[in-house]
């Protein structure tokens, strides 16, 4: 492996961003954004530059080793680089087509929404990114992307905004499809559902946030250091045995476009099961803490032009079920689906709680009305191991790429 090295890391992206305020189209831009960086690997030292726009790779290289005073160490070997290059692209409609997209969908939401107001954006990018190691061997990673972002407000309310709904796709325009998927819940955001505080099946439309702490508990800095929730339980079964967590690089079945990382880390297996089946398997490292801790990089060296990596999980996925979210649900007399839940955190112990801003009820698979404001709380281990009902085979909307996971939780009305 070498010690020394002169690199290149650039991102190239091409965005078509239409705004949309007030139900109608505000603006369309466009641009075309060049980043790059250089990393130069010398005497036990890394010397660093980055630009935004057009700039030779000689330049950025010389301006790398002018900034002394911006140096730091380094005591690791580089992992070689070998050219490999990944492309993959769908029908991608050009300027015109993509406004017509846009018109088209506010005429559909002032009709069918019309006591609603929405905000938002549809943005298309074309992205690029190069990593190249000078004399060794270049990496170039190329796809294309669509997001869909909308916040909605009922013109009833009082609040700024009181909810929102979110999409993104490596293969397609995804925004009508989500908009027929919410249309369940907007039809009763004006019927309000009885509760009492009780213990109940709860539903997450973005879950994401609820992987905040195991995921910083799987990975090899807490868990080495002692900080770390597992960090007794290595190949232990800690949770619930049809639970699998996944930190996946490059999949484009399951939307995944990491080729490799900010260190030029390809993983050979782009699949890592942190948790396989309740058990604790598997920690995440970068180039730094790998040789620290005395282990191979898994490729999670993450980085943007102008900064120095640091450990970070690729995309997250959970080993899907069998059965679909309605026919869950349908089986379930109650159960929370919670859209907006800001301001939650886990604490030490793994102890779980989280104001919930928008949620609806659904008895029996069927919405019936949007909650009052309440606050739910559990436990990391509960969550994810006795408490978990049941895993779907696939989200209830399109709005993440994680099946449905219904835990039951502490649900104390506000």
């Amino acid at each position: 492996m070498a010690t020394k090295r002169n690199e290149i890391y650039e991102i190239k992206n091409h965005e078509t961003v239409i705004d949309i305020a007030g139900n109608n189209i505000q603006s369309i831009k466009e641009k075309r954004i060049s980043k790059k960086g250089a990393r130069v690997f010398k005497d036990n030292q890394i010397f660093s530059s980055s630009y935004v726009g057009e700039i030779s790779n000689d330049q950025l290289i010389k301006d790398a080793l002018t900034n002394t005073d911006g140096a730091i160490p380094y005591k690791y070997e580089l992992n070689p680089i070998k050219s490999l290059k990944k492309e993959h692209h769908f029908k991608v409609p050009d300027a015109k087509d993509f406004y017509a997209t846009a018109v088209s969908l506010t005429e559909k939401i002032n009709k069918e929404f019309s006591d609603f107001v929405f905000s938002g954006k549809l943005r298309l990018n074309q992205t690029q990114k190069i990593f190249e190691a000078l004399d060794e061997g270049k990496l170039e990673n190329i796809y294309d992307s669509f997001e869909f972002e909308l916040g909605y407000k009922h013109k009833s309310s009082n609040g700024i905004i009181d909810g929102f709904f979110m999409t993104s796709s490596i293969n397609e325009l995804t925004h009508n499809k989500i908009l027929e998927q919410i249309t369940p819940f907007l039809n009763k955001f004006e019927h309000e559902a009885e509760f009492q505080n009780k213990k109940i099946p709860v539903l997450f439309l973005y879950p994401d946030e609820i992987f905040g702490k195991l995921l910083s508990s799987c990975r090899g800095d807490t868990f080495h250091t002692g900080t770390s929730l597992l960090k007794d339980k290595l190949n232990e079964l800690v949770f619930h045995k049809d639970f699998t967590l996944i930190d996946v690089s490059y999949d484009l079945k399951q939307e995944c476009v990491s080729a490799f990382d900010g260190e030029g880390v390809v993983r050979k297996n782009p699949t890592l099961n942190l948790i396989e089946n309740g058990v604790f398997k598997n920690c995440i490292y970068d180039l730094r803490n790998a040789a620290k801790f005395g282990t191979s990089s898994t490729g999670n060296g993450l980085r943007t032009y102008d900064r120095a990596p640091s450990l970070f999980n690729n995309s997250i996925r959970v080993k899907p079920g069998s059965k679909s979210v309605k026919d869950i649900l349908r089986d379930i007399p109650e159960c929370i689906i919670i859209e907006t839940a800001i301001g939650g955190e886990f604490n030490d112990l793994g102890d779980y709680s989280t104001p919930v801003q928008n949620a609806f009820m659904a008895r029996n698979g069927e919405i019936v009305g949007k909650m009052p404001q309440v606050t739910v709380n559990s436990n990391i281990f509960k969550m994810f191991g006795e408490d978990l009902i049941d895993i779907a085979s696939g989200p209830m909307i399109d709005s993440s790429h994680i099946p449905g996971l219904i835990f039951e939780m502490d649900c104390i009305n506000n």
